[in-house]
């Protein structure tokens, strides 16, 4: 996984350079797919008296994230916490860890002022509940800011001849968001490309992203030896610079909630009343 963390935690930090760009002072925020706790660190160095609701549905993820935080220097760090929120000169309240479903949270309606999610999208097969289920935990006046895979992503896959998961297109998620009620939807796409000394380790960061199944159209971890020489072959072809090549197409995502929506199911309506001026 030579790449691995270096993706979730580049991306996260272009996510939150993006914040200084939503004017909004949070109570709460939820961090949806918070893996090894790479985001909420960065969340809580931006809104540091904030509490951050971390939720996965990997309990294990959260146990590994949890030992990281809770190392020697960790005892250390939280033992000073500890003491100073006794003395009333400090209070910090992010680590709240919750193992549940992205499509089906135990999240109290209206109770969010910021959603975050880092690549959380290519985990999640129907984005319409997903995006309904942000929306309806979002206070009025709440954000949420996302970041996926889009459909270059992983070209060089393709070009060799394997089969790679259905990227969504940035603009179908647009017309998803309009479709919920969100309201000033934004959306941007950059290209980073990682590089690999060999199709191994390349393979082995395709399979951690979660999707690694898909791209090698079996559901077998492993490619019989034959299968997976002539796919290294296949894959040394693109060589560049001495290293191989895998481009991840990044899109960014954010809206808000400052109005009511209404879901009324298919064939109905709301009707607004305004009220006479005499």
């Amino acid at each position: 996984m030579q790449h691995l963390e270096f993706i979730y935690s580049e991306i996260a930090m272009r996510m939150v350079d993006r914040l200084d760009y939503i004017k909004l002072s949070p109570k709460r925020i939820l961090d949806i797919g918070s893996g090894l706790n790479i985001d909420a660190n960065l969340l809580s160095k931006k809104y540091p008296k904030v509490p951050i609701y971390k939720l996965d549905l990997a309990l294990n993820i959260l146990k590994l994230s949890k030992e990281r935080n809770h190392g020697f220097w960790g005892e250390q760090i939280n033992s000073v916490i500890k003491k100073l929120c006794y003395l009333g000169s400090y209070r910090r309240k992010y680590n709240h860890a919750i193992c549940a479903d992205a499509l089906n949270l135990p999240i109290i309606t209206n109770s969010m002022d910021i959603v975050w999610s880092n690549l959380t999208l290519p985990y999640i097969d129907e984005l319409e509940i997903y995006f309904k289920e942000i929306r309806r935990v979002l206070n009025l006046g709440g954000c949420f800011i996302v970041s996926g895979l889009g459909v270059d992503s992983m070209q060089e896959l393709r070009k060799v001849g394997l089969k790679t998961y259905n990227f969504p297109d940035m603009h179908v998620i647009g017309d998803i968001l309009v479709k919920l009620g969100f309201t000033n939807p934004v959306m941007d796409m950059e290209y980073i490309t990682l590089e690999y000394d060999n199709f191994k380790l390349l393979l082995e960061d395709v399979q951690a992203l979660g999707i690694g199944a898909a791209m090698l159209g079996t559901t077998n971890r492993h490619l019989p030896r034959e299968e997976y020489n002539n796919l290294a072959e296949s894959f040394a072809k693109l060589t560049k610079n001495g290293k191989l090549p895998l481009t991840l197409e990044v899109f960014y995502a954010h809206a808000w909630k400052d109005k009511l929506h209404l879901d009324l199911g298919p064939g109905k309506e709301g009707i607004q009343f305004y009220p006479k001026r005499l």
